[in-house]
């Protein structure tokens, strides 16, 4: 932005300053509105592995929009998805009213776009809409999830860990009456933990009592013979 003050009276200066002022402080909140809406919104997935065992947790953080949330053919640790992993999702008018099973069609009056190879249907699809801006008092330590999507541990070996969690906006304009896919806001793959590759060593410890002797050699031990001086020398 470039002011031209030269010629100007103070008055008029302080004019011009001012709005330049207020229109950077526009444009700063603006932006840092946009940021706050690209962290809000979105899925998220993480694991861990000690050598004991493992845990996945997955969650969405909501916010003010309305948004879509298809968890497709999601598998963990070898056992399909299941409803009762969710905790805190929203519930009541404007939203799916819990997790539902998909098959097939449109969702809310809307139909799917966008998302790469289509969104598969059937038993193991499942899915939730809504609007959902406050804290899961369940989510797991560390994150910000408004509702858990799962949160499931287990031993060595982890088991097959397969799906995709797919987010969707609603759409407008030419993409109004739809519900168009979010590939950045989405969860696409969902790896297995992995077991740390030390867990396997191994330390021996030998335990050597005093007075228990030492391991034999094989051979005779040393005689020892102490001769006696002649006497009257």
């Amino acid at each position: 932005m470039t002011l031209a003050l030269y010629g100007k009276s103070r008055r008029r200066k302080g004019a011009l300053l001012t709005a330049a002022l207020l229109a950077v402080i526009v444009a700063t909140v603006g932006a840092l509105g946009a940021i706050t809406s690209a962290f809000a919104h979105h899925t998220e997935y993480a694991k861990s592995g000690t050598c004991d065992g493992w845990t996945a947790h997955a969650g969405y953080v909501g916010g003010s929009g309305k948004r879509l949330v298809i968890i497709e053919n999601v598998t963990i640790g070898g056992t399909n998805y299941q409803a009762s992993w969710s905790t805190g999702f929203a519930t009541g008018a404007g939203t799916s009213n819990g997790i539902q099973t998909y098959s097939g069609g449109n969702i809310d009056g809307k139909s799917l776009s966008g998302a790469p190879g289509g969104v598969a249907s059937g038993t193991n699809v499942k899915y939730w809409f809504g609007v959902d801006s406050s804290d899961d008092p369940s989510r797991p330590d560390g994150t910000s999830y408004d509702w858990t999507i799962f949160k499931r541990s287990g031993s060595w070996p982890a088991g097959t860990f397969s799906g995709r969690i797919l987010q969707f906006i609603e759409g407008t304009g030419n993409n109004s009456g739809k519900w168009v896919y979010q590939s950045g806001e989405s969860v696409t793959s969902l790896d297995a933990p992995t077991r740390p590759s030390n867990c396997d060593r191994t330390i021996r410890i030998v335990k050597v009592t005093e007075g228990s002797g030492r391991p034999s050699t094989g051979r005779s031990p040393a005689r020892i013979t102490k001769r006696r001086r002649p006497t009257g020398r």
